[in-house]
């Protein structure tokens, strides 16, 4: 007897998260032999002493924010609870990429069909540049996990029987993307129209 179609997504999105993960986690390790690993550069190197401050109790250097601060506050909370160092960012960014393979595969399964979500789960889970990123002290990797959450729970609060809680948790995280990215923002209106047409008030 054949599993249910549920359980054959899950295992789909489980199985595109493992190999997100592992070739994530293999890029990594292999990164530290370049010289870069802990010497960042231009924007790294800006987020990462700034997230050294912050997770050292003291105030960012910079006084105006040329930069959305949700990155730095992240990187800081990391290092906060690891310590200063290159390679624990980049392990945690290694599983959010993870995740938003997985992410991927679960929001193309839910809207166009299983196949069609294991396909987009692969791609987002073997593109390199996407690899890269997830190995780098950028904001890329946290901005599009978020972005990809935020899409998740839009996709999922139609169905649901409180669905009103779905567009609230998928407003909540587009405002913590734009805190990291501020073009997230043009998301709002998308998701308000959505909410509004799907919810009653």
């Amino acid at each position: 007897m054949s599993p249910p179609r549920a359980d054959r997504a899950w295992l789909s999105t489980a199985l595109v998260f493992v190999l997100a993960l592992a070739l994530r986690l293999a890029h990594v390790l292999a990164l530290r032999s370049s010289p870069y690993f802990a010497r960042p550069v231009l924007d790294a190197e800006t987020y990462y002493w700034a997230a050294r401050s912050l997770a050292a109790g003291q105030s960012w250097a910079e006084v105006v924010y040329w930069q959305p601060p949700g990155y730095p506050y992240f990187l800081a909370a990391i290092l906060w609870l690891t310590g200063p160092g290159f390679l624990a960012p980049r392990l945690v960014q290694a599983g959010l990429g993870a995740l938003t393979a997985a992410l991927t595969c679960a929001i193309g399964a839910r809207v166009f069909g299983r196949a069609v979500g294991l396909g987009a789960g692969l791609v987002v889970a073997l593109y390199g540049l996407l690899i890269f990123y997830d190995g780098e002290l950028l904001a890329p990797s946290l901005a599009i996990c978020l972005l990809m959450a935020t899409l998740y729970c839009a996709v999922r609060a139609p169905t649901e029987r409180r669905g009103g809680i779905g567009w609230v948790a998928a407003g909540l995280l587009n405002g913590l993307t734009a805190v990291v990215i501020a073009p997230a923002l043009v998301l709002v209106p998308v998701l308000a129209i959505a909410a509004r047409r799907w919810v009653a008030w």
